[in-house]
């Protein structure tokens, strides 16, 4: 569930108890002391000079990977449930010594998360239907078959052929060549509303799934394979209209803020007389969350 999260604090008490952990290497970026406990358990210092002379450190960020350690450190496409997210949070919060006071006193300020479903079509001609979040293009990310919302890096939405990724970049066999998986990342508080503690609640994984599926809302697919039968003459006319892109451009473009939204809602209910392809994905996104939810039913234990 959790990809990576970033926690900050500026006790000089906690700060002073972490510089003092016989687990950490120094590592070097410019401008922070660096240590960590591996490359997926970072802590960055930043330091406070006065006469050219150091003289303490101002704050410490607390960088974790919790799916890359739960892999052993390796890059790959399972699973990772919401359970095994708080069990690796916590074995974490043990190394570095870390009480739930002074975990309370660190702020959450960059959070990744997301999930894999796996389709029966072929995804590499799944990929290209995404062409908007909210008013917002996707974009090409890093990889084929990658996309990642134009927006501000306050909030932003991943989508991407992980299956093909983990084959063709990461050289990594065992996945699904169809799996796709959906991230949101955001680097402001406003968005995030949740202190380090609530990651080790339940709870708190049921509000990122509530997440993810408000801002899948938020999506706009093209449809190409909608079946025609049950759509009137003038759907089908404003069908033929919303498959193509540079629509979706000349509305977000127009002088008229509503005609986007507008528009997006007419096309909603177009796909909703048929099976769409983005219907399909939200079941599967319903599914999965149900599942980790079965499986959590008899762990009540708290940090």
């Amino acid at each position: 569930m959790l990809d990576m999260f970033k926690l900050r604090t500026q006790s000089q008490n906690t700060i002073n108890s972490l510089l003092s952990n016989p687990l950490l290497s120094n590592y070097e970026k410019k401008g922070l002391d660096c240590f960590k406990i591996n490359d997926r358990i970072k802590l960055e210092f930043r330091p406070v000079y006065e006469d050219y002379k150091k003289i303490g450190y101002n704050y410490v960020d607390l960088i974790i990977f919790p799916h890359f350690i739960k892999n052993n450190y390796l890059h790959n496409g399972d699973d990772f449930s919401p359970i095994q997210c708080i069990e690796i949070i916590k074995d974490v919060f043990k190394k570095l010594n870390l009480e739930i006071d002074e975990i309370n006193e660190f702020n959450l300020i960059k959070i990744e998360y997301g999930l894999n479903i796996i389709l029966l079509q072929d995804i590499s001609t799944i990929i290209p239907q995404f062409i908007f979040y909210s008013k917002s293009s996707f974009i090409r990310n890093k990889a084929n078959y990658s996309l990642i919302s134009d927006t501000c890096k306050h909030k932003q939405v991943k989508v991407y052929a992980k299956g093909i990724d983990c084959l063709e970049r990461l050289k990594v066999n065992g996945i699904n060549i169809n799996t796709l998986r959906i991230e949101l990342k955001s680097n402001q508080r406003r968005f995030i509303k949740l202190k380090p503690s609530d990651l080790l609640k339940l709870e708190t994984y049921d509000k990122l799934m509530e997440n993810i599926l408000k801002e899948f809302d938020s999506i706009i697919m093209l449809e190409p394979n909608l079946d025609k039968k049950c759509l009137n003459k003038n759907e089908i006319k404003d069908l033929k209209k919303y498959l193509k892109i540079n629509t979706w451009q000349e509305y977000k473009n127009s002088i008229n803020r509503d005609l986007f939204n507008y528009n997006r809602n007419k096309y909603n209910k177009i796909c909703a007389k048929s099976n769409s392809m983005k219907s399909e994905i939200k079941y599967l996104i319903k599914s999965k969350f149900n599942e980790w939810k079965y499986s959590a039913i008899s762990s009540t234990q708290t940090y």
